[in-house]
């Protein structure tokens, strides 16, 4: 009943503070001093959990076989009033009294042999102890004030007027001896609860006016209680109660009018002053060769030299080995999310192949359609003959790598192996031998892997810092300036402002992401409002001057004549046809070749094989090119033993088994 009262109390005073309005009653002249009551009256209610501890096993006097019962919650409430004293501004004393409920429900369970049907077995004995206290209670606390919100602790008592328990003892499955399955079931008053129960209590309140007098407050509280000594006799029982609630105060105010105020002074004897107009400047140099001259104008060079380097699908292995070489790159995972190709720029042509299986992972995860042949190769000769394992090894140590590190799902992934490369190096060299021992990267669309394009790109801005000097002339004092620096076509470069004193120096480096990438104009302006609230602007105005450019790092310049040079044609071993890739790539060159363009062609091999043999084949991979361009070429030839990659490597010798195509343009 206790509980269901706090529970309307609680409601009813939400309702009504929501429901609360303020212009309900007239507010008094605004000049009027109130003079807050030192007493305060009001009600409280609250509803919480209490927190009671275990450690006993039955009531003095009761019978019972719980071994023992653990600690246990349950909800409890309280409701009364309470009066409040004022001592100082800060400090109060509050007096509570009211209803206070604290009961709680014990079990405990324990295993025992019983009887089941006539046969002894084990079951589970369980004991559950209900207890209800209600008492008359009352507290003396001693708080403070911090702005709306209070803080308080003090005494609390409890004078029981009801204390009773319910007590039974549940087996399943079975009976007890008396072929029953409850005994030890009594329903009576708790033995030997004292006269008075005593603890401390602790709370904080938050204040909330609810009306325009500022006499009714609503008071949201949290309230802690800890009752010292046993609830009943010597038994190690007591409880930690933790509740909220909500209390209503009533303050009286004695109304009363200010002291009238003294008489205004006379008016100041004020000295008419002219008041100066309002002037200012603008200078602006730019760090030219660490001199500061004049700014006239502000240039952007975006220069963007690209590189195009043929891609070799082939992973070459030590003999007998299917681990990769260590001159072969291999990332973590997170290295491979933020890996790029540009990350190869300041590389060499072979170092850059070592990056080819994360190259492939990278083409991989930005194309979900494309899939995957690895077909590992042996090199068919001493301990790799007839071996299709070995190549199996190797094709899988691939697979593993691309699933582990680049996230490429198995299904996209097939692994092919055989004694030997389709196109087989000469076996009768070590050299040879080598270029045999690989996996060949077969993607579903060949195109995708056939080339890398690396971009490196230097911007310059002139000048790189520029000085600004605003200036005031003349004019009274400045209330606040504002520099801004922004283009004709409206993008912002550059903004200050400050109030009173005026920085004479700001500097300004441009900033390469913001400015344009048109030709534009860059508008500095300096504008000032003085304490009479009057405007003033200086400008400086200068062209912006924006320039790009894209260049091959294979070109180069010759007076009038351009040379470019193409290095993308590369062969299998003592092969001199074109296959698919190579007609591709060829036919790409072919559309950059204009109808007036000189052609010179070079065929060239790695170092080793039959000297008189490298240059027919030399020559034969020349001619062919030639052959397939169709266009004028005023000079073709063979050039064996190739270095300009290292030839003791097999990823150099491929790259030495080339046709260098040279164009030259402009000119007489």
């Amino acid at each position: 009943m206790l509980k269901q009262s706090s529970y309307i109390f609680l409601i009813s005073v939400i309702i009504c503070s929501v429901f609360i309005q303020k212009n309900n009653i007239q507010a008094q002249n605004q000049d009027t001093i109130r003079i807050p009551s030192d007493i305060s009256y009001g009600v409280y209610s609250g509803i919480g959990t209490g927190f009671h501890s275990g450690g006993f096993s039955k009531f003095q006097g009761i019978p019972s076989c719980c071994p023992i019962y653990d600690a246990t919650s349950a909800l409890g409430s309280s409701t009364g009033f309470l009066i409040k004293k004022r001592l100082n501004t800060v400090s109060y004393l509050s007096l509570r009294t009211g209803f206070n409920g604290m009961g709680a429900d014990f079990t405990a369970e324990q295993i025992q042999y019983v009887n089941n049907n006539g046969n002894i077995s084990t079951a589970t004995l369980t004991h559950t102890l209900e207890t209800s206290i209600a008492l008359i209670s009352g507290s003396l606390s001693y708080g403070m004030n911090v702005k709306d919100i209070s803080i308080d602790a003090g005494y609390w008592f409890g004078i029981p007027i009801s204390a009773t328990f319910y007590q039974k003892e549940t087996v399943f499955p079975g009976t007890f001896t008396n072929g029953s399955r409850i005994r030890n079931e009594i329903s009576a008053s708790i033995p030997e609860v004292p006269s008075l129960i005593h603890g401390i209590q602790a709370g904080i309140h938050y204040s909330i006016p609810i009306n325009n007098q500022g006499t009714l407050f609503l008071k949201p509280e949290l309230t802690v209680l800890q009752t010292l000594g046993s609830i009943s006799g010597t038994l190690a029982w007591n409880t930690l109660q933790l509740r909220g609630g909500i209390s209503i105060l009533w303050n009286d105010i004695t109304l009363k009018l200010p002291p009238p105020l003294p008489p205004p002074p006379p008016p100041p004897i004020v000295i008419t002053k002219p008041i100066p107009p309002l002037a200012v400047s603008l200078k602006v140099s730019g760090d030219i060769n660490n001199q500061l001259q004049p700014l006239s104008a502000l240039k952007v060079e975006e220069i963007v030299h690209y590189e195009t380097q043929p891609l070799l699908p082939y992973i070459f292995f030590d003999e007998m080995q299917s681990s990769l070489p260590l001159r072969y790159k291999q990332l973590n995972t997170y290295q491979a999310q933020v890996f790029s190709e540009q990350e190869l720029v300041p590389l060499q042509t072979v170092e850059r192949y070592y990056h080819t299986i994360n190259l492939a992972g990278k083409k991989l995860k930005e194309n979900p359609a494309l899939s995957i042949e690895l077909r590992g190769c042996a090199s068919g000769i001493g301990n790799e003959k007839n071996n299709k394992e070995i190549g199996k090894q190797r094709s899988e140590t691939i697979a593993t790598y691309l699933k582990d590190i680049w996230n490429i799902s198995p299904n996209r992934i097939r692994i092919s192996f055989r004694e030997i490369p389709e196109n087989p190096s000469n076996n009768s060299y070590p050299e040879g031998q080598a270029e045999n021992r690989r996996v060949e990267l077969i993607l579903s669309d060949p195109s995708l892997f056939e080339t890398i394009i690396l971009n490196d790109t230097i911007r310059a801005i002139s000048p790189s810092k520029v000085i600004v000097e605003p200036k005031i002339v003349s004019g009274p004092s400045i209330r606040q300036w504002r520099m801004s620096i922004f283009t004709e076509s409206g993008q912002n470069q550059f903004d200050s402002n400050g109030i009173f004193q005026i920085e004479s120096i700001l500097e300004w480096k441009p900033d390469f992401a913001m400015l344009p990438r048109t030709k534009d104009s860059v508008i500095f302006r300096f504008n000032v409002i003085d304490s009479l609230s009057r405007s003033m602007s200086a400008y400086w105005n200068i062209p912006y001057d924006y320039i790009s450019a894209r260049i091959s790092r294979n070109t180069l310049q010759k007076g009038t004549k351009q040379l470019k040079t193409y290095s993308l044609i590369l062969f299998d071993f003592d092969k001199a046809y074109l296959d698919p890739r190579n007609a591709r790539l060829l036919s790409n060159i072919i559309k950059e070749i204009p109808e007036d363009a000189t052609i010179s062609i070079v065929g060239a091999t790695d170092i080793y094989g039959n000297e008189d043999r490298n240059r027919q084949l030399a020559q034969e991979r020349a001619n062919t090119v030639s052959n397939t361009i169709g266009l004028k070429t005023t000079s073709i030839k063979g050039i064996p033993g190739y270095k300009k990659y290292p030839n003791d490597v097999p990823e150099g010798r491929f790259y030495n088994r080339t046709v260098e195509i040279t164009v030259e343009t402009g000119g007489n």
